[in-house]
This record gives structure tokens, sequence and C-alpha cells, in this order.
């Protein structure tokens, strides 16, 4: 008997029940795995495991001189030199500076100074940007009701009314310094010869402003409507820990790339002129791992801070420039905006960075009574992060 069957294409039945069974134990022990580890990991530890962040980055419970020695150089000088650009009749800006005692004159590279306020700023990524106060990358913003009314009332007794905007900088050349130092000539010779002491001078707060009008007056005042003022940067640059530099001229330079337009919010990006990271700077103050839920900084806790107070008189040894640290508590809850501290601090230390006693940020010097110490304020650091991802 020859019997033949063809099982080429015959495939046994399979059971669905079994088909979905065979997938439904791994699926159960993907979504425990996922269950377990976000119980055992805050999200803030998750992102950072998932990232590759080590867990050592964020040891705790470390000291002043722990955090000092991690981020020396990583700290900066700011020194900022600025003039006032002053449009009138909607001539060609003239440049204005402000004298060391106070008063508005026209400014000349030769014959005096531009205006220079120093803080501190700190380095925040490897192409060389730095995170300051919004105050120290444009200081003309602190007090400008006040400074650009005392400029224009100035200038609107200085120049006439009658003018022609074409004619406005040959006039304030010529007579200027006449008319300001009018039977003090004594004086205005001395202030264009001083020599240049802003570094060692300058603090991060703007320049008061006097006004100075003389006793005759030949010619109607100018409307101070037709006046207008902005800030401009002559020079911009950074000193580092234990570098030589004496002078702003001889300051790394920089760019101002951005500041926050919250009002609340005192911080500014800087960036070096190079894009590059000072070869000295070995850990840059990473706003990743900063704390940047502000509701998590709680009074009691400890505060460090490092920066310039004070500029160059502080700073300034034989041996070069040297960043100083502080070490205080956090003594009240954040508001939202800010977060204050005990530490000992002054003018030049705005833009210092705050850190925790995890080597995080916590803040951003920007604020401080004059007439008490123990009262300083910053800017919590999620407003620093929210800047620097916005570039």
């Amino acid at each position: 008997m020859n019997a033949s069957f063809n099982n080429e294409n015959h495939t046994p039945s399979q059971d669905p029940e079994k088909q979905r069974s065979k997938w439904l134990v791994p699926t159960i022990c993907v979504i425990a795995g996922i269950f377990l580890t976000i119980l055992f990991f805050k999200a803030g530890d998750l992102q950072k495991l998932w990232s590759g962040t080590s867990t050592d980055s964020l040891k705790c419970g470390l000291s002043q001189t722990a955090i000092y020695e991690k981020y020396k150089n990583s700290v900066v000088l700011v020194a900022n030199s600025y003039v006032y650009e002053v449009s009138i009749k909607g001539s060609e800006p003239i440049q204005f500076t402000v004298t060391d005692g106070g008063e508005i004159a026209p400014y000349d590279q030769y014959a005096n100074n531009p205006i220079t306020i120093t803080g501190t700023g700190f380095f925040v990524s490897k192409d060389g940007k730095l995170v300051t106060n919004r105050h120290v990358a444009s200081p003309w913003t602190v007090n400008a009701s006040n400074d650009f009314s005392a400029i224009k009332a100035t200038i609107s007794y200085m120049v006439p009314d009658d003018i022609e905007p074409a004619q406005i900088a040959n006039y304030i050349k010529q007579h200027w310094t006449d008319e300001i130092t009018e039977g003090n000539e004594d004086e205005w010779e001395a202030i264009q010869s001083s020599p240049d002491s802003s570094v060692a001078k300058a603090d991060s707060s703007s320049s008061d402003i006097t006004i100075n009008i003389p006793e005759r007056k030949t010619h109607h005042s100018l409307d101070t409507n037709q006046i207008s003022i902005k800030g401009k940067i002559v020079r911009l640059g950074i000193a580092m820990h234990n570098s030589k530099a004496k002078n702003v001229e001889d300051f790394i330079p920089c760019e101002f790339i951005s500041q926050s337009e919250d009002p609340n919010v005192d911080v500014a990006i800087l960036q070096t002129l190079s894009h590059n990271l000072p070869s000295k700077v070995k850990n840059i103050i990473d706003l990743s791992l900063a704390a940047n839920d502000d509701t998590e900084i709680k009074p009691g806790a400890k505060a460090v801070m490092i920066g310039y107070p004070m500029g160059m008189q502080l700073a300034g040894t034989i041996k070069g420039i040297k960043v100083q640290v502080y070490e205080g508590e956090v003594n009240k809850e954040s508001d939202g905006f800010a977060v204050q501290y005990n530490i000992t601090s002054t003018h030049g230390a705005s833009g210092s960075p705050v850190f925790d006693d995890c080597g995080r940020l916590i803040a951003v010097n920007f604020a401080g009574y004059d007439q008490a110490q123990g009262f300083n304020f910053g800017v919590v650091a999620k407003y620093a992060l929210a800047l620097y991802e916005n570039e």
C-alpha cells in the first residue's frame, strides 16, 4: 500500500491564551522594576542616575574648606567699566562718565575714566559662560530713574535749547569744562588728572550722581524730554584666583550674553570672548545639580559663599588676587525668589555662589544691609538655571 503525507506547510495550531501568558510575566517584572526604582529614588536622584552623574558628586557633609578647594578657581572677580550714552534732540550718542566726586562729565579715554564697578561671577559651562547679577552686568540699571534724572537735569542746564543736533557734540566739548567749573578751575584740573583707582575703590553698586549747576546762566534750559540715556559697556573682564592682574585692562575679556527681565530676579549671563574655559578651572558649578527646588532650602541649613567682597581692596595681595570664603546658615525660607542667610558680606560679593553642605548651588548672592552684617540675600538657584537653559 502506498500512502503519502504532505507535511511541508503544516503548522501546529497555537493557543491564544498561552501566547498572552508568554509575555505577561516579563511585562509584570519590568513594570515592577520601574515602580521599585521610583519608590527608592527621588525624582532628582533618578535623573542623575539615568544621566550618568556620579552619586559621589553629591556627597554631603562637606566642610567649608572642601567646598572652597573644589570651586576656588571657578569663582572670578568681575570688573565692568561703562559709560552713559546720551542722545540730545536725536543727536549722535555722546558718552558721559561720573567723576570721583559724583559729577557728570563728558567721557574722554585720555582725560578721565569710565565708571567701574566690581562684583563676582562663577563658571557654569565648558564654553566659558558665567553667572553673575544683573546689576553687575548692567550696573546702570541700579537706581536708573534717579541717576538718569540727575544726568538729564545737568545736561538740560548746560546745553541751550536752540542748538542744532549736529552742533551739540562740539558745543559740549568746547563749553562743558568752562560751564561746570566756573570759578573752580583748580578743582576741575585735579579731577582730570586723578589716577585710575577705579578697580580698588569700585564696588557692585552704581555711582551716586550729584547735580553741579553753575550760578550764572545765559540761555534757556533744554527740555529734558529731548534727552535719552542708556548704558554702554567699555570694558568687561574677569580675574581669577591667584592671578596677577592689577588693572581692568589685565583682566580676561568677556561679553554680555543675557539677563533676566524679571525685576525680582537679579541674574545675568556673561561669557569669555574666547568662548573657552580657562585651563585653571577644573570644576564648573553644575546648574543641573543645583538645589532647584527652593522649598528644600530650610532655615538652619549650612550656607557657604565664595566671592570677592570689596573687590580688589580685599582680594589684592602681594601674591596675587585671592578669593574669599564665608560660612553661615540659612535664616529664612525662600519666598519663591530669594533666600536669606547670615553670611558676612558686602559690596563686591554680588554674584557670588552660595552652596549647601553637599556643594550644590542654592543661591546667587545679590543684596544685603550696609548698616548691619548678617542680613544678606541670594536669588534662588532655579532662576540661574532657567536663564542659562534659555540661551
